[in-house]
């Protein structure tokens, strides 16, 4: 599941930043878990009622969350195969967890053969982006291998990598296609991450349309007073700007896949410790 580490709270023209509730479940969790993995009937059934206890607290946390968040989950327990869902199933914008998808498509493609990660690509002034990563902080001309794109796209959410991971394996299409064949069927990429920067500017002028993504990328982020923060709230809530969507269930799945090897992944094992 995905949760900010900050909720928004509108008053007025101001958005209040709200910290996120604590989460008071770890215990609970942990104590779940060692006792469903024992086997004994006496020890699952106390798994069983732990894990009530803890799917009560996670219903609790969603319940203090300002009235317009929506909040998603899904936990699973490998070892055991346990599970504690809520909503699991609810088409959620993506943010920056589409990124795994990119990444098993680069890994697979690669362990096929048709894309080589130490290929080097040079950084040009219309391939940074805005938003997270540290990319965007070095001169172009830099030519990190497309492993080192891959590993930033994941270490530091970075959206420059990003973007060019994702023109790499061919696109969304090629992404959605790789993800509807492992039944991941709400999984899916819209538009690279240059897109939102340059919407964001079109919510301030309609002429940034034909903007070049070096120009957007250059005029950094819209100011409040360009962009009113109830505006840009009520912009990256509206799902038809949303750039990715998945579900908690979905995600959580391929990470699983991930962390299991699937064979249906179509990478190695070494490339699954990898990623």
């Amino acid at each position: 599941s995905h949760v900010s580490p900050e909720s928004t709270k509108l008053d007025g023209n101001r958005r209040i930043m709200m910290p996120a509730p604590r989460l008071r479940y770890h215990d609970i969790t942990a104590r779940s878990l060692t006792s469903a993995a024992t086997g004994s009937d006496g020890d699952a059934k106390r798994g069983d009622e732990l894990a009530g206890e803890l799917r009560t607290d996670i219903n609790h946390l969603i319940q203090e969350l300002n009235e317009a968040a929506i909040a998603t989950c899904w936990c699973h327990h490998i070892p055991t195969g346990a599970t504690i869902e809520v909503d699991s199933d609810r088409p959620m914008n993506a943010l920056s967890t589409i990124k795994v998808a990119i990444l098993v498509v680069a890994f697979s493609d690669a362990n096929k053969g048709s894309l080589d990660l130490d290929e080097r690509h040079v950084l040009q002034p219309g391939d940074f982006r805005r938003g997270s990563g540290v990319l965007q902080r070095f001169s172009s001309g830099l030519a990190p291998t497309l492993r080192d794109l891959c590993f930033q796209m994941i270490a530091t959410s970075d959206n420059t990598a990003t973007d060019l991971m994702l023109a790499a394996v061919g696109g969304p299409s090629r992404v959605n296609d790789a993800m509807q064949k492992l039944g991941l069927v709400y999984t899916k990429i819209h538009k690279p991450t240059g897109h939102f920067f340059r919407r964001l500017w079109q919510h301030v002028d309609p002429a940034w349309a034909s903007r070049t993504d070096a120009e957007v990328f250059a005029a950094g982020l819209p100011s409040s007073e360009q962009l009113l923060p109830e505006r840009r709230f009520a912009f990256e809530g509206d799902p038809a700007e949303w750039l990715s969507v998945t579900t908690a269930r979905e995600l959580g799945t391929l990470l699983r896949m991930i962390s299991e090897a699937d064979s249906a992944l179509n990478c190695s094992r070494r490339q699954c410790d990898e990623m």
